[in-house]
């Protein structure tokens, strides 16, 4: 399945998984893409941490297309294994934890992974103080209320992720682009069907694959402008065009270089044909006949 992490500086990764596959093998994927060590890696589902390496995604309750938060952990594990040692081996400071932070006490005693999460989540409230005491100490500093403001701003950013987190996770997934089977002279192709291309667009190697290269009209050459610029070499004026199964169509292309996409299935076309994009059908829809926009996979 896919599921997606996001990172607290906002960028979004994509993921091939099992769902059997535990948080430790996921941290390791998530290393090898990121750099972030397995070990300073904190990943939460739904405002809860992951915090058993154990566990498997669908234990957790993870499904496809989810999204994880994913935080640097600034605390070491190894300081915290070390703070719970020294509790463990002195049972009046056990007995003061127990009356000052029962949670904590339970944690040292019965879940070690917890007691790391509690104490990383007390040091980042305390250098969070330290932060805004330092910021208040003078507020003629400029440098300073400059921080303050764009502290405001970040927990103002942050909380309205959180938000689309919670109300919209699907808005932070990778989106698929469109597209359906075609057969351009006898050749098929995957045309990705693009409302932004004015025309309908094929990569000079495509137009040599279907036998069409030699109808293109180079008097009709130039240069496309738009995100960048590229070599068109000339046009199409007509050739036949399947869609789907039994659909035949006339269609103009123009031949351009330097085209990611072998065919572009443009405006010109879809106007012409008077087409709709039915998205509640997942498919395009021409003279009545519904053509299934692929799945990502295809």
């Amino acid at each position: 399945m896919r599921i997606a992490f996001t990172t607290d500086t906002g960028e979004v990764h994509n993921l091939e998984v099992d769902p059997h596959m535990k948080l430790e093998d996921i941290n390791a994927l998530i290393e090898t893409m990121t750099g972030i060590a397995s070990a300073n890696q904190i990943l939460s589902y739904h405002g809860q941490e992951l915090t058993d390496p154990k566990k498997t995604l669908e234990q957790y309750g993870v499904i496809q297309d989810d999204l994880l938060l994913l935080a640097r952990n600034q605390t070491s594990s190894i300081g915290a294994e070390n703070i719970r040692q020294t509790l463990l081996t002195r049972p009046e400071l056990m007995q003061q934890l127990l009356q000052s932070h029962p949670e904590l006490a339970d944690a040292a005693v019965n879940d070690p992974s917890r007691f790391t999460a509690l104490i990383r989540q007390m040091e980042q409230r305390q250098q969070r103080q330290q932060q805004t005491n330092t910021l208040n100490a003078d507020p003629y500093d400029i440098e300073a209320q400059r921080r303050i403001e764009e502290e405001i701003r970040m927990q103002n950013v942050t909380a309205n992720m959180e938000t689309a987190l919670e109300y919209s996770p699907e808005s932070f997934a990778r989106v698929t682009m469109l597209h359906i089977n075609v057969e351009v002279n006898g050749h098929p192709l995957k045309a990705m069907i693009c409302t932004c291309a004015q025309a309908t667009i094929m990569s000079p190697q495509c137009a040599e694959n279907c036998g069409i290269m030699r109808l293109v009209d180079k008097r009709f050459a130039g240069v496309a402008k738009g995100v960048g610029t590229a070599k068109i070499i000339g046009r199409v004026h007509s050739a036949q065009i399947r869609l789907g199964t039994d659909l035949y169509l006339a269609c103009s292309f123009t031949i351009m270089e330097g085209r990611e996409n072998n065919l572009l299935f443009g405006l010109d076309m879809l106007k012409r044909h008077k087409a709709c994009i039915d998205l509640q059908k997942n498919a395009l829809v021409i003279m009545g006949k519904e053509i299934p926009f692929l799945a990502d996979q295809e």
